[in-house]
């Protein structure tokens, strides 16, 4: 599967047509992840992925094929926190007892604070 470059967009992002590789927004500062020890990964991708990204590389200074990849693995852990989020506040029911329990809670902190005991 072959995909076509746009031409560098006023940014300077160049993306497969029709394509976002990634966000317009400004990229992670990453000069202190750069100084600590970081281990290597060996990965396969597709070819024509990798075409993309390397044309990527070529026009951000400062980027290259390890950070968009650190980049791209950012957003994907980000995700996995948003899935996990949305499932558990999509639980129909709190486990038992726990509303009662909470109840209790505030109504002591209240008292507390106006001075009923």
């Amino acid at each position: 599967m072959s995909r076509r470059l746009q031409e560098p967009d006023s940014h300077g992002n160049t993306t497969p047509t029709g394509q976002n590789l990634l966000p317009s927004h400004d990229t992670t500062d990453h000069a202190t992840i750069s100084s600590m020890a970081r281990p290597k990964l060996s990965i396969t991708v597709d070819p024509d992925l990798l075409k993309v990204v390397d044309a990527y590389v070529a026009v951000h200074d400062g980027l290259d094929r390890s950070k968009v990849i650190e980049q791209a693995l950012a957003f994907w852990t980000a995700a996995q926190q948003d899935s996990a989020m949305e499932r558990q506040f999509a639980a129909e029911d709190a486990p038992v007892g726990e509303e009662a329990s909470w109840r209790s809670i505030r109504r002591s902190a209240a008292s507390m604070r106006l001075g009923r005991r």
